[in-house]
């Protein structure tokens, strides 16, 4: 059987392609290939979940029932091995075939292949991490970005020695200014993790969190933006008729990576937008909003927002209490946002962000 719609990983992206797909048409044949032993979950949730550990269906995001009222096949357990784009045919790792009369890719990424390197992008790699744990070696662990920072909480909270090893003395750089980087460096000094340079870093059995490409340029390479992303349209298509992609690694129109969580179920959506299209004039560019990332550790709670694209803006730092604000703004509106210590109104902030508050407005809102 051809489905109408056959879309590979299930991620947030591909399940929320699958989702808007069965809003838009209420007949269509939807396929959704799971390559992993257990329904579509919260991944992030992985790194932040250590200490306290999950049971096999905890993380779910949706269950069993939700895709058999909504009439979507859920192909579990097994993995795409091959994909001929022309045929728009699929094989997966138990000889199985599959055909869509629209593909979507949507696998996400994977950590840059180091000898001896553990990974912990899916749920069993992580159970196998956590039992590891248990073990009385130390931790080392590859880069100081947020998977790398949440891991090492975790493992530390869990009574393990932790070293990171990074290109960077300071941690979260790429998202944070130096103020809040020198901060949460200082706090995984008193929690006891130490950080050394990438050059020091252990030849074998390193957690590695530093460096990805798009899991799909294993078996299709050609459609590589020559960085490790996947490239495709403003409209996320691919070089290939009816072959889409959204999620993790995606890279529209030569912006950057895609790589919050947010940021991939939008992706997903627009995707499936675009391939129950019936003409041209009825695509939706794929509009890359601003989306926040969080991290907390410690009890500390950080928040950034826009960071990057803010930098050429003006800027006003204060201290509200024990609450950090770093405030990007352009003719007197609010760009992008850096915050440590207000968890509890970081919905207010992205907020801010997105409706580009008059500066004046947010003072007297989150003062």
């Amino acid at each position: 059987m051809i489905s109408d719609y056959l879309i590979i990983g299930a991620g947030i992206a591909g399940l929320s392609a699958a989702s808007r797909l069965r809003q838009i048409s209420s007949t269509a044949q939807i396929v959704l290939i799971n390559g992993e032993d257990r329904l579509p979950y919260k991944r992030t949730k992985l790194s932040k979940m250590l200490y306290c550990g999950w049971s096999k269906e905890e993380l779910a995001i949706y269950p069993a029932t939700w895709y058999s009222d909504n009439r979507i096949q859920v192909i579990a357990g097994h993995k795409m091995i091959s994909i001929d784009p022309q045929s728009l045919s699929v094989t997966l790792d138990d000889g199985s075939t599959w055909a869509g009369k629209k593909i979507l890719l949507a696998l996400g990424s994977e950590p840059l292949g180091i000898a001896g390197n553990l990974s912990f992008r899916e749920a069993q790699p992580a159970e196998a991490f956590l039992q590891g744990l248990k073990h009385d070696t130390p931790l080392s662990i590859l880069g100081n970005g947020v998977l790398a920072i949440e891991l090492a909480e975790q493992a530390a909270l869990l009574g393990k020695a932790v070293t990171l090893y990074a290109r960077q003395d300071l941690p979260m750089r790429g998202e944070f200014n130096l103020r809040l980087s020198r901060q949460l460096a200082a706090l995984l000094v008193e929690h006891k993790i130490k950080t050394m340079p990438l050059t020091q870093a252990p030849k074998q059995q390193l957690m590695a969190c530093i460096g990805t490409r798009a899991r799909a340029l294993s078996l299709l390479p050609d459609l590589s933006d020559g960085k490790g992303g996947l490239a495709v349209s403003k409209y996320l298509e691919t070089r290939y008729a009816q072959v889409w992609a959204a999620g993790d690694g995606t890279v529209v129109d030569g912006s950057s990576p895609c790589h919050l969580w947010h940021q991939a179920e939008a992706q997903g959506w627009c995707a499936a937008n675009n391939m129950a299209s019936l003409s041209p004039l009825e695509k939706l560019a794929y509009l890359d909003l601003a989306y926040r990332l969080k991290l907390e550790v410690f009890g500390q709670y950080y928040f950034s927002m826009n960071y990057h694209a803010s930098l050429d803006c003006a800027c006003l730092e204060r201290n509200v209490g024990p609450v950090y604000q770093a405030i990007y703004h352009r003719n007197n509106r609010v760009e992008g946002l850096l915050m440590s210590g207000d968890k509890e109104r970081n919905k207010d902030y992205e907020k801010a962000v997105r409706e580009k508050w008059p500066l004046a407005e947010f003072v007297s809102r989150l003062s």
